[in-house]
């Protein structure tokens, strides 16, 4: 599995996974459940009869009983073939897969990570089951912030004994044993074991509380089910490093499957602040802890590891920038002790709403009260691209924002092609500073002033006759190479751009909410529309309509 994470909106560091799969089927879901497992017969199809096997029952690895769980897992999960027609990573504009896992049968719907499903791209899925046949499924959602995503089959091509795993209420701890199955080295349905040997860390951008744990994570074992001896689902694997592994605890996943099984947008808020986890030991002896707060910490959290969430990033153009000051540990929430989990506090600003959260930090070593009020995440910004000069263009979003720290309308350009004009601008194979692809506000084209896509779209048609054009921009990251750099000082500069029309086609992508479909519209040539189809799913229910 790649350790890069999140490049399909940013540029930064993701890995790469899969899920999918088709057939036929009427039975509604029957999630397995702990009392149950010991009752699982060595025939699945032989659900409801009697087993001599206790629930919970210790046994060695080539007991019955931990095959009839593999062999239930099994039914569970699908690998996914993804198939992309736009995309912000000039490399992911061809094919992927990774794996998934089914929560909800009588919906039709797969679990995976958002990486896998394909942040800000246009892309079709193909399901492969366990049983081997295949279906098609469309997007059903995607965490504005953090690695998961819902896709969604049409249930009546569900295979007949095809099942839907129980996700576990418990959080995991540390030592736990676990089992994760799906499509690593392309090998389908493969299986490892391993143990937990951490429960807070946060790897992503947005830190988000992960789990790490001991067991081969190679690419394509994104979006694997994490579950337990007993089959039950504790995590979503998400990255790794071969021989360990990255996963979201699945409370994060059930949360939005409750709102989405009842047809509702998932309610996703952020108060503008990134937290991390630094040790109590070093914020005490830095003087930014007291003593006394520390022994209050360690007593009310002995399993902390001795962790502390920290915040030293706050998005521009939040409450956060007055709010919270660069070094501030995470006390209280809404009057509790918040502790290191920081899957809690998500939770807590979730439910907020509208209403002014009220927190206490320790700043400099004294408690300081805060109140700062949350603001809701939209997915509008995934609803529009466009592909042009083997480029593709987006506007705003949360991770520019974080990563740029730009909070305007705008215009970027990233995942430029091997045959893109651009590369000239970007500099083929020199590094930036800070991740190793590169991302460019564009603010003019041909003397053409861009604040939104729709100007764009005015623009590129006049370009189509000419073979150079000028194109300033706004490097935020800067680069460094023999005979080439670019510093990272925001100023804006200009390019003169060499292009070939003849042979370039660019398009608008509009996903269509009321069809479930995305449009692809020649922009040379409006009247030409093309159509890039998915099953109806439940987008339309999920994202905020304009």
């Amino acid at each position: 599995m790649s350790e890069k994470i999140l490049r399909t909106s940013v540029a930064t560091f993701l890995l790469l996974g899969s899920a999918f799969a088709t057939s036929v089927n009427l039975d509604p879901a029957t999630p397995i459940s702990a009392e149950d497992v010991g009752k699982i017969p060595a025939d699945p199809n032989m659900m409801g009869q009697d087993s001599s096997m206790p629930a919970g029952a210790v046994e060695d690895e080539s007991s019955p009983k931990r095959k009839r769980v593999l062999d239930f897992v099994r039914k569970g999960v699908v690998v996914i073939d993804v198939k992309t027609y736009a995309s912000t990573e000039s490399e992911k504009r061809t094919a992927w897969s990774g794996s998934g896992f089914i929560i909800d049968k009588e919906n039709g719907i797969i679990a995976t990570n958002r990486h896998v499903a394909g942040d800000l791209t246009v892309s079709t899925y193909t399901i492969k089951f366990e049983n081997g046949t295949t279906t098609e499924a469309s997007l059903a959602y995607f965490d504005p912030l953090y690695d998961f995503a819902f896709l969604k089959v049409d249930p009546k091509k569900f295979p007949k004994d095809v099942v839907a795993l129980e996700l576990s209420k418990k959080p995991v701890g540390v030592n736990d044993s676990i089992y994760s199955m799906g499509n690593s080295g392309k090998d389908e349905f493969s299986t490892f074991k391993g143990t937990i040997f951490s429960v807070y860390e946060n790897l992503g951008p947005f830190a988000e509380q992960s789990f790490k744990f001991s067991g081969l994570t190679i690419p394509g074992a994104s979006g694997s089910p994490v579950f337990t001896d007993e089959g039950i689902v504790v995590g979503i694997v998400y990255g790794g490093k071969f021989s360990s592994g990255a996963a979201l605890p699945i409370q994060y996943v059930t949360d939005a499957l409750t709102s989405v099984k009842e047809k509702k947008l998932p309610q996703r808020r952020s108060i503008g602040i990134v937290p991390t986890y630094v040790s109590v030991e070093d914020v005490e002896k830095a003087g930014l802890l007291p003593e006394e707060a520390v022994k209050k910490y360690h007593a009310q959290f002995p399993d902390s590891n001795n962790k502390i969430p920290f915040i030293n990033s706050r998005l521009m153009g939040t409450g956060a920038q007055k709010s919270f000051q660069a070094g501030d540990i995470l006390w209280e929430v809404g009057g509790k002790l918040i502790g290191p989990n920081l899957y809690e506090f998500d939770r807590m600003i979730n439910e907020s709403g509208e209403k002014p959260l009220s927190m206490k930090v320790y700043r400099g070593g004294k408690l300081v009260d805060v109140s700062v009020s949350s603001y809701p995440l939209s997915l509008r910004y995934a609803q529009h691209m466009i592909t042009f000069a083997d480029a593709t263009w987006v506007g705003n979003n949360e991770f520019v924002r974080f990563f740029l720290g730009f909070d305007g309308e705008g215009v970027f350009a990233l995942g430029a092609g091997p045959t893109s004009p651009l590369r000239s601008v970007i500099g083929e194979g020199l590094p930036s500073f800070f991740v190793d692809t590169r991302i460019l506000r564009i603010t003019e084209l041909d003397g053409h002033p861009l604040k939104n896509l729709d100007e764009l779209i005015k623009v590129i048609p006049t370009l189509s006759s000419k073979k150079e054009f000028t194109l300033k921009y706004i490097d935020y990251q800067g680069m460094v190479g023999l005979g080439m750099f670019s510093s990272a000082d925001r100023q804006e500069r200009m390019a003169i751009v060499k292009y070939e029309g003849g042979f370039d086609a660019p398009k608008s992508y509009r996903f269509d909410l009321e069809n479930f479909i995305w449009k692809a519209e020649d922009i040379k040539a409006p009247e030409s529309k093309a159509e890039v189809k998915t099953d109806k799913g439940l987008l339309d229910k999920m994202m905020p309509k304009k």
